[in-house]
């Protein structure tokens, strides 16, 4: 009786399931590509959206967390933070924190922001901050929009 016992894959099988393998990875491949320029493309077109939805939730947890709200005008928050009036608004397309020489950039290529308040009837004291942030518009697309709600809380009031 002869036993053969066979110890490893010859050389033209290994080059077979190599070739094989590479079949069948091709359209994984170009599935892929495809789906990475898709990505690009829909980054391309909402790219401003997604600045300014990152922008927007920015400046609503910043507000979340503030001592109080100070103030507000049709387009602008003022606030209390860590002992100084801030002052979040528009300028010269940018939406800007600032307080006294400090002045931090919140957003780039903003064209309006648009505040309006929630008070408590009896008290007068503002409950919450509505504000919509304009974003430029691109070409014939319509201008990105962001809308928020900052519900505050009572205790913090000024």
């Amino acid at each position: 009786m002869h036993s053969h016992s066979r110890t490893g894959f010859s050389l033209i099988e290994v080059i077979i399931c190599v070739g094989l393998v590479g079949i069948m990875l091709m359209p994984l491949a170009s599935m892929m590509k495809a789906s990475a320029h898709a990505w690009q493309d829909a980054e391309a077109e909402g790219g401003a959206d997604a600045r300014l939805r990152s922008s927007a939730r920015w400046a609503h947890d910043t507000l979340l967390r503030c001592d109080g709200i100070v103030d507000t005008g049709k387009h602008w928050i003022e606030f209390q933070r860590s002992g100084a009036t801030w002052r979040m608004e528009i300028i010269g397309g940018q939406l800007r924190m600032r307080a006294g020489t400090q002045d931090i950039l919140i957003a780039d290529q903003v064209t309006d922001l648009e505040v309006a308040v929630s008070r408590h009837s009896a008290t007068n004291v503002i409950l919450a901050v509505d504000f919509q942030l304009i974003g430029n518009a691109v070409g014939a697309a319509a201008a990105p929009q962001v809308n928020t709600t900052v519900t505050l809380d009572p205790l913090k009031q000024l």
